[in-house]
């Protein structure tokens, strides 16, 4: 039974022959749960063909943790409706570990993702920028503010802005005095209130700006303190591949923390510290680099699958740890992602080594 399950949903692919003795050994492992019903009173609460299937699409949901799953390979629709989509987005039991995004995010899936204000922004934001190939953008949410830092700005030691002003973007609260003001620099996107939601709900465009902002290249996020005197540098930089590595692009790009930066950490965050120094302990038997990223300015590269993929693996984080911000999220994603890249050559280069024999 568990064979012709498997074998429904996942057809058996051409398995590819090795050289080795005439004779192929097969070994064949039966599921009995006999014993444990004996010594120990088990008795199975669900049937074997339901659990198969569930087990099935718990898998499928990590296989698939982002965007809409493919509906036509196999019988994928059948087994999604089966896991995370089939829940409610706050039933933690029943997600069994699967993320739910908020559904502004660019990560999200749609049928399973958690309705916030920027629902309603979205299609400004892109009505607005759909000329931009590059934006710029901020965030202000505090409903007692009245100003926003830079709007004195200059990027450059010049009169004038860099960008149109409707590539440069100011998510400002609905509440506070600046979702009237007029600004020289900035357009004013009014963002409803909603003070229930933790901080990386309400950052969520600085974490993943592509549904925000659909129709441009790369997005800019600075805080409202941040100043620039080397954007057009730091865009060239940006832009260009990597030095020592052909026909690559730089996803996302921002710095490491000043030694001397001190910040208090949540318990949430020292947690999240630990658990990470652990696993590349275990990873790598050495602890890497403890340095925090710093991201008070952020570059996106949006049209870009690379890049929406990271974006979606450090929101993921964020989210699952309950952290406001990437400061340990993102150096960790980007080390595994390292250490999976260098997994995939090596076997790579082992199976071309094979071939190799096996042609000689």
């Amino acid at each position: 039974e568990v064979r012709e399950t498997m074998e429904h949903y996942f057809p058996r692919s051409e398995v590819k022959e090795r050289r080795g003795d005439d004779e192929t050994k097969q070994y064949v492992a039966v599921a009995d749960t006999t014993l444990a019903k004996r010594h120990l009173g088990f008795s199975a609460l669900v049937p074997l063909s339901t659990g198969l299937i569930q087990t099935i699409a718990w898998h499928y949901d990590r296989g698939h943790p982002y965007f809409e799953p493919p509906s036509n390979k196999y019988k994928n629709a059948f087994i999604a409706s089966h896991g995370s989509i089939s829940c409610n987005p706050y039933d933690k039991d029943c997600l069994r570990g699967a993320a739910v995004f908020p559904c502004a995010s660019e990560c999200a899936k749609q049928s399973l993702c958690i309705p916030t204000p920027y629902d309603e922004v979205i299609p400004l934001t892109a009505q607005i920028t759909k000329s931009c190939d590059t934006v710029f953008y901020t965030l202000e949410l505090d409903p007692k503010a009245d100003v926003i830092p830079l709007t004195k700005f200059s990027v450059m030691p010049m009169k004038t802005a860099f960008l149109p002003k409707q590539c440069q973007i100011a998510f400002v609260s609905s509440d506070s005095p600046l979702a009237t003001t007029t600004t020289t620099h900035w357009t004013i996107v009014p963002v409803p209130s909603a003070p229930h939601f933790p901080q990386n709900y309400l950052h969520l465009p600085k974490f993943t700006p592509g549904f925000f902002f659909p129709h441009s290249t790369e997005a800019v996020y600075a805080s409202p303190s941040t100043l620039f005197t080397n954007l057009p540098s730091l865009l060239e930089d940006f832009r260009s591949p990597h030095p020592h590595i052909s026909n690559s692009l730089i996803t996302l790009m921002t710095s490491f923390q000043k030694r001397t930066y001190t910040k208090t950490l949540t318990p949430e965050t020292r947690l999240q510290e630990r658990a990470y120094d652990t696993m590349f302990i275990s990873f790598l038997g050495e602890l890497p680099s403890s340095r925090r990223v710093n991201t008070d300015w952020l570059f996106h590269r949006l049209q870009n699958s690379d890049g929406r993929m990271l974006r979606c693996d450090v929101y993921n984080e964020i989210l699952s740890w309950n952290v406001p911000d990437m400061t340990r999220a993102l150096p960790f994603v980007v080390g595994l992602h390292s250490l999976w890249t260098r997994v995939i050559y090596s076997e790579r280069r082992l199976e071309s080594e094979e071939e190799e024999e096996e042609e000689g």
